[in-house]
């Protein structure tokens, strides 16, 4: 409800009634007040609204209403639609009007989305950062949105449209990619269903995780650190500051380039080039060196907070090389200019896409890094001594001393020297410590002043002082001596002469003493730490013991009488000495300025062990390498008889034992306070590589030393040494419902487990496994990271892992889904002729189709059939491509003279996508002629068809296709074919028919048209003729022929025209009638119909026929010879169809004007009359048949067989057999009669024989006459045919190859033997050829056998049983041969069956043989070594 309103001094309360979600069929009520609130009376009165669904229930005033009291209504609201209304009420003060508004609303969402999402200022670590926003309905029906983004910023809003609920929010996620620094500022439609669009706005700083320099001081970027001249031993410091400029927290560590280009190590710049080039071996040396412990960092790793800052301290400490140390030279200066570089820990992407091995493009995201380059040089204290190093004084007595004046000069052109002499005794120095500046001299006294006679020799230590740093705190330097030059001081001290008493030694003899044992000599140089001294071991004696000294310790010493010094003043402060007598305690003293401390005790005992230690460490080296040497001077291959492990058990494997886990860590660990090198790095990634570890590995620690390495907390330099990505994997296109697998490579470069968790989330990844590996130390695997989806567009998420379950990490996986899709290498395809091939393949190209995306695609060909058609073909026409393989697809222009050279295919992919290939089909130009101009129809015959050939040759370099303008040029004239081709060299026939209906005489043009040609032109010309055919008979009369016997009438058939001529003769209703000719190469014989004869006779020709009546039984004949001259009657399939062109007068030469002939046939009558026949044959035909034939008894009649003649008449009747015209069966003797003639009376029968004696197996055949009453006109003939067969052997494989076989192998086979017309038993013998090898050597490596015999049996019905023969092959010589092994059975017939074998043992021959065998045999390769000879 809306709030009051003040209005012409009246309050309304509320100022409209709204009536809000209101559904059909309720009352909804509203109350209404209207408060006076002028000081006068007013009259008020309220008027109900217009529409029946508001109702006002209100009782107006009588009277004016006072001020400050107010008139109370009621409105009812009832809709009965769901549809919003409004209306009004009217309220009447005085004379004024007010409108109150009423309105009704039907329940209807409302929804409100937040207008914007900021991502601030983040990092690009190519990571998928989300945010949420929340779209809230605050109506009381469910309301749809649907937001839309076109951007070119991978932004991802999940869900992208939806419902949402009354009274409720709906999360709308976003997701952004922070691949590449920029700055988002995005918009995206929202459609908010009643809100109509609004937008939602996108922004998000990315920036560059940035790493920067600076200087202490000024806070300048820096870029080189210029350490200047130091000398060798000590070291100078240099502050940076490290800058974390990015917003989010970093991990870093400082790596030192010692293989960068252009870094030098150790290299005098200053030489020339000839010098570097004379050491090019020192060179080459100083590349090994550990630069790392001549650069120190502090720190070298750290974690650097959002924006916050660090000093790092830079420590340059040049050595000398061990080469240069103990040279009388002073030893070259080293440049150094090196590399720092500060990196952030993260993927190497770089070196892991060098591991990639199937050449997929890895998207390198190189973390931020900033390098520092170091200068600077290391030189040595060029300090020389003038006179030096060896100095010699003149000689002076005791008391007196001698000076030698030093000149100090420092060579150096770049430092000074600070130098200090150590005290020696006799010798002065003055002054003893000074420094002298660059290439500048001081003078230094050397004095000699000896407090006791003798010669001294002795070194002058010279220390040299510097800023050097100390070991456990490299960022403080301390000025300390880092080099000493030794002097050699020489003088001589001469005594005094003094006069020597010589005294009795009143005590007991000294140790040391002189011969006269009076004079003690001067030999205490040997001694160091004590005086001269007499010692015995006190327990040693027990002479003059007190009894109270009895009890005196064993380790107790005793003095001599005469060592009072010594006793008193003992060398060492826990030694007690005794009389030598009464063992009674000594007096001593210990002068604390000459005795040991208990501090320095303790030192000169560490000393004496450091020493014992060292000396015994050599003699162990010393050990070992003699050791080595024996056992390399044994180890050799000469035998000597031992076996191995001989005498030795197995050890027992306790339970304990298999917990038990041996660490095998090759390389030693890099210190934690040392600087990081790319070669350590590199030599540490090498030994990981070698070590592949795929399968074995836990997925959580399980062994103690696992578990203990696993919970360990990684630096950042350690974490800097595991390789996990690439942290970007990009798939590329992937199509849809198809995976696809990348690798993500774990590399541990520390000298302990890892323990690897990957944490996947999306739907599209879940088939990545496995997620958990506990890598064990240097060694490297991957996991393969595997990507299906079913959903089309780009794909870009990021899923984590951790190190030991504490350090994070992201690798972004990319992907565009996609259908499948074929490209095209050419999407226009020109068919150029192929030079010799044929006319109709001449046009053929390929197109290749590339399925560069990792699923098949299945497709057709679908041609674009226009009006012209289409000649082209495509093959295959469908089919398949494999993923990332291509397919060759072949295609053909048919051509033809209205052939179109365009032609279209659209190429389908199931699926997919849809290509159009155009085809384009050139033709070259040609050059084709007819060979003759004219062709002449002399004389065609009417009603025939007559077929000339008219020849284009071709003489071009391209195939020729032409085009009869007018195949039809005259009536009754065809032109075939109407188009075609003339290969190139070749010619074309054109079949010119003509089937002339009318006489007339033509000559015209025809034209041919050639395509990329000129039109040829040849000319027909000729005259149409009648034919004019008769018959030498008019009547044949064929009276009393016997029914069953032939007679014949002969006559002339004559063509009395110019023209050709054929004549049919139609005995179908008369088939007792024949016709006979006497040359057979004019009658053309048709089997469907044999009672039709057809001849061909030339002009001006004539053939001899017969007209034969062989009656079958009695009847009478009376008709007109059928015959039929050159189709009378032309069948409607050869007429002559309409010209395709008009028959204008312009092609014709002479126009041709056809008359109209009718063609007359001659007539001729046959009359026959058949009588009853006066001799009956018992049979007309004799058959013979016989299986097997003996040579040798040839003559001798094999198969008989009668047949019986019977007079049937009432006459006598003689019979005669006309065997000189029966055929060659008859004049070879094959057939041979009993009788050949004879007389029969009436009623009377006799029987004849006929034998059947062939020489050679095969068919044979004879008709044979039986003249009557020696007439020839009455005849009768009889059929004889006789069949002898042989017996013959198949063989099933009718030719054998057997496998080739290796030397001494054997192979076999069955073949089956198929016997054929044997009429008995039958035994097989086999004759096996012998082989001849090349040096004359014979062999038989073929057998045969039979395993069921080798008799070929025959079976109650008649048939041959077949056998099974088995041959087998095997040979100890190379051999391979073709050759024939024969059958022989009883009767001596050979039968043969070829054999090809090989036998060898090339690789190449006998693979097939090696392959069949390769479960069942073993097979060893044994190299053949050659032994090469000397020229």
């Amino acid at each position: 409800m809306a709030g009051p309103r003040d209005v012409a001094g009246l309050r309304l309360c509320p100022a409209e009634l709204r009536f809000v979600d209101a559904v059909p069929g309720g009352r909804y009520r509203a109350l209404l007040s209207v408060q006076n609130l002028q000081p006068g009376s007013r009259r008020l009165q309220l008027l109900p609204p217009r529409r029946a669904q508001f109702k006002l229930i209100v009782e107006n005033p009588d009277k004016p209403v006072p001020s400050g009291l107010q008139v109370t209504a009621t409105v009812e609201y009832h809709p009965d639609s769901e549809e919003d209304l409004q209306d009004r009420l009217l309220l009447l003060v005085e004379k004024d009007v007010i409108e109150i508004p009423l309105i009704g609303l039907i329940p209807c969402c409302c929804l409100e989305i937040e207008p914007e999402i900021n991502f601030g200022t983040v990092i690009a670590n190519s990571k998928v950062i989300s945010k949420e926003i929340s779209i809230t309905n605050h109506g009381s029906s469910p309301g749809a949105f649907k937001i839309n983004y076109n951007g070119s910023v991978p932004v991802n809003i999940v869900p992208a449209s939806g419902m949402v609920e009354p009274k409720t929010l709906q999360l709308v996620k976003v997701d952004i990619c922070t691949d590449i620094p920029r700055v988002i500022r995005e918009m995206a439609k929202v459609q908010l269903q009643g809100c109509g669009v609004t937008n939602l706005r996108i922004e998000a700083h990315v920036v560059e995780q940035v790493l920067e320099l600076l200087g202490v001081s000024h806070e300048n970027t820096l870029e080189c650190i210029h350490f200047g001249s130091v000398y060798f031993g000590t070291s100078n410091t240099e502050q940076v500051v490290l800058y974390n400029k990015s917003p989010e927290t970093i991990n870093w560590v400082a790596v030192l380039e010692d293989d960068a280009i252009g870094g030098e190590m150790g290299t005098h710049l200053q030489k020339s080039t000839d010098a570097v080039l004379q050491e090019l071996s020192f060179i080459n040396r100083t590349k090994e060196l550990d630069v790392s412990s001549l650069i120190s960092c502090i720190p070298n790793q750290g974690t650097l907070l959002p924006y916050q800052k660090t000093v790092v301290t830079l420590c340059f400490s040049p050595k000398q090389f061990k080469r240069d140390i103990g040279l009388t030279e002073f030893p070259p200066r080293q440049d150094y200019a090196l590399f720092l570089r500060f990196e952030a820990v993260g993927s190497k992407d770089g070196f892991l896409q060098a591991l990639n091995g199937d050449n997929i493009p890895i998207k390198e995201t190189h973390p931020h890094h900033v390098e520092l380059a170091l200068t600077g040089s290391g030189l040595p204290v060029m300090l020389t001594f003038s006179p030096g190093p060896v100095v010699n004084f003149m000689d002076c007595f005791m008391g007196e001393h001698t000076e030698i004046m030093c000149t100090l000069k420092n060579e150096s052109e770049s430092l000074p020297v600070t130098y200090s002499f150590h005290k020696i005794a006799h010798f002065n120095i003055c002054p003893e410590k000074g420094k002298v500046k660059e290439k500048c001299t001081k003078d230094v006294m050397f004095s000699f002043a000896p407090r006791q006679a003798g010669t001294f020799k002795v070194k002058q230590v010279v220390e040299i002082f510097g800023s050097v740093a100390e070991e456990d705190n490299l960022q403080s330097l301390k000025i300390k001596p880092f080099h000493q030059i030794h002097l050699s001081f020489t003088g001589v001290c001469k005594p005094k002469t003094k006069k020597i008493m010589f005294k009795i030694n009143p005590g007991i003899t000294p140790m040391i003493t002189n011969a006269t044992g009076q004079l003690v000599a001067d030999e205490i140089g040997r001694f160091i730490d004590f005086a001269p001294v007499a010692m015995l071991q006190s327990a040693q004696t027990q002479m003059h013991t007190h009894q109270i000294n009895r009890d005196c310790k064993s380790d107790a010493l005793i003095a001599f009488p005469n060592d009072r010094s010594a006793s008193i003043r003992p060398s060492e402060r826990h030694k007690k000495y005794r009389t030598i007598f009464t063992k009674a305690d000594r007096y001593h003293y210990v002068d604390p300025d000459f005795a040991y401390t208990d501090y320095e005790e303790l030192e000169k005992q560490a000393h004496k062990e450091y020493y014992a230690d060292f000396i015994q460490s050599l003699r162990q080296r010393r050990l070992q390498k003699e050791a080595t040497r024996k056992y390399n001077s044994l180890n050799n291959p000469v035998n000597i008889g031992l076996k191995p492990a001989s005498g030795l058990r197995s050890p027992k494997i306790t339970i304990t034992d298999l917990h038990k886990e041996k660490l095998k860590v090759e390389t030693t660990p890099l210190n934690e306070d040392c600087l990081l090198s790319s070669r350590k790095l590199a030599a540490i990634e090498s030994k990981s590589l070698t070590k592949e570890v795929y399968d074995g590995l836990n997925a959580v620690p399980s062994s103690p030393q696992e578990k203990e390495d696993c919970n360990i907390t990684l630096t950042p330099k350690q974490r800097y040494q595991i390789l996990i990505g690439p942290s970007t994997i990009d798939f590329g296109e992937v199509c849809v419902h198809s995976s696809s697998t990348r690798k993500m490579h774990i590399i541990n470069n520390l000298p302990v487990h890892i323990w690897i968790q990957v944490e996947i989330e999306s739907e599209a990844l879940q088939q990545t496994s496995p997620l958990s590996h506990v890598l064990p130390p240097l060694s490297k695997t991957c996991i393969p990271v595997v990507f299906q989806t079913n959903t089309l567009g780009k794909f870009q998420k990021s899923f984590t892992y951790t190190i030991n379950n504490k350090h994070t990490g992201h690798v972004l996986v990319v992907a565009k889904a996609v259908s499948v899709a074929l490209e095209l290498s050419a999407r226009e395809l020109i068919l150029n002729p192929t030079p010799g091939f044929l006319a109709e393949t001449s046009f053929r190209a390929t197109v290749r189709l590339c399925n560069r995306r990792n699923y098949l695609a299945e497709f057709n060909w679908k041609p674009i059939v226009t009006d012209k058609g289409i000649a082209f073909s495509i093959r295959p026409a469908k089919g398949i491509v494999e993923a990332y393989k291509d397919l060759e697809c072949e295609v053909v222009w048919h051509p033809g003279f209205c052939s179109p050279e365009t032609g279209e295919f659209n190429l389908c992919v199931h699926q997919g996508n849809t290509l159009k290939l155009k085809c384009l089909a050139k033709l070259g130009p040609t050059s084709i002629q007819f060979m003759e101009h004219r062709i002449p129809f002399n004389h065609a015959p009417l009603g025939l068809t007559t077929c000339k050939t008219a020849i284009l040759q071709n003489t071009g370099q391209n195939h020729a296709y032409f085009q009869v303008l007018d195949s039809n040029p005259l009536p009754g004239m065809t032109i075939t074919p109407s188009e075609g081709v003339v290969p190139v060299g070749g010619h074309a026939d054109l079949k010119i028919y003509f089937t002339p209906n009318a006489v007339m005489k033509f000559d015209t043009r025809v034209e041919v048209a050639v395509r990329h040609g000129k039109v040829l032109e040849f000319r027909i010309g000729g005259s149409v003729e009648a034919p004019e055919i008769s018959i030498s008979v008019e009547s044949f009369n064929f009276h009393g022929v016997y029914a069953g016997s032939t007679q014949g009438i002969p006559f002339l058939l004559q063509n009395k025209g110019v023209a050709h001529a054929r004549v049919e003769f139609d005995l179908s209703k008369y088939k007792d009638f024949t016709l006979n000719f006497k040359d057979q190469s004019a009658f053309d014989y048709y089997p469907p119909r044999p009672y039709l004869y057809s001849v061909e006779l030339e002009g001006k020709s004539t053939l001899q026929c017969s007209l034969y009546f062989t009656p079958k039984e009695v009847a009478a004949y009376d008709f007109s010879l059928p015959v039929n001259v050159n189709f009378s009657e032309v069948p409607s399939s050869q007429q002559s169809s309409t010209a395709t062109t008009p028959s204008g007068s312009e092609k014709h030469i002479i126009v041709p004007r056809p008359q109209m002939v009718s063609m007359t046939a001659p007539l001729c009558t046959v009359q026959a009359t058949v009588l009853q026949p006066p001799l009956e044959f018992s049979t007309s035909e004799l058959v013979f048949q016989s299986r097997s034939i003996h040579l040798d008894i040839a003559d001798e009649s094999l198969s008989t067989q009668k047949f019986d003649l019977k007079n049937t008449s009432r006459q006598q009747v003689t019979w005669q057999l006309d065997l000189d015209g029966a055929g060659k069966a008859i004049e070879d003797g094959i057939f041979k009669f009993s009788l050949c003639a004879g007389v029969l009376d009436p009623g009377q029968k006799t029987s004849i024989t006929v034998g059947f004696c062939p020489s050679y197996p095969g068919t044979y055949g004879a008709e044979v006459p039986v003249f009557l009453n020696d007439k020839p006109s009455q005849c009768k003939l009889l059929t004889l045919s006789g069949t002898v067969k042989s017996p013959k052997i198949n063989f099933d494989p009718p030719f054998l190859i057997l496998m080739p076989v290796p030397l001494d192998m054997k192979t076999e086979t069955y073949v089956n033997i198929v016997p054929k017309d044997y009429s008995r038993p039958s035994a097989l013998q086999v004759e096996i050829p012998e082989l001849e090898l090349e040096d004359g050597d014979r062999i038989n490596p073929l057998s045969v056998q039979f395993p069921s015999g080798q008799v070929i049996a025959v079976s109650p019905e008649g048939t041959n049983v077949g056998l099974a023969c088995h041959i087998s092959f095997r040979s100890s010589r190379p051999v391979s041969f073709l050759r024939n092994i024969f059958f022989i059975d009883d009767e001596k017939n050979r039968f043969s069956l070829q054999v090809a074998a090989t036998a060898e043992n090339c690789l190449l021959t006998v693979y097939p043989y090696l392959a069949f065998h390769c479960t069942d045999q073993q097979i060893i390769l044994r190299s053949v070594f050659l032994i090469p000879m000397e020229v």
